[in-house]
């Protein structure tokens, strides 16, 4: 990790000046973010239609349960376009 080539200034804030940052991050990356996660979603999300297709309530809720084991490949993606790992496309 090379601190000097940071896309965002590294300094300590307060908490909601890191909400307000994620939210810039995200509105800025929001393609590539969004597709990452969908990447990842989309397997269980296509096992799991045809067995709650009369219960699409039931099929939501076990999406939105599992969104944490969804964002780690946007959260990595996203480390390495802030400070500088790799080469990201916005």
């Amino acid at each position: 990790m090379e601190l000097e080539r940071a896309r965002a200034v590294l300094r300590s804030r307060t908490p909601w000046e890191g909400v307000d940052l994620g939210f810039a991050l995200a509105r800025t990356w929001f393609l590539p973010l969004w597709g990452l996660w969908w990447l990842m979603a989309l397997p269980l999300a296509l096992v799991t239609a045809p067995w709650l297709q009369d219960r699409p309530d039931l099929w939501l809720i076990l999406i939105w349960w599992c969104k944490p084991l969804f964002e780690g490949l946007a959260l990595l993606w996203l480390a390495a376009a802030i400070f500088g790992t790799a080469r990201p496309r916005p």
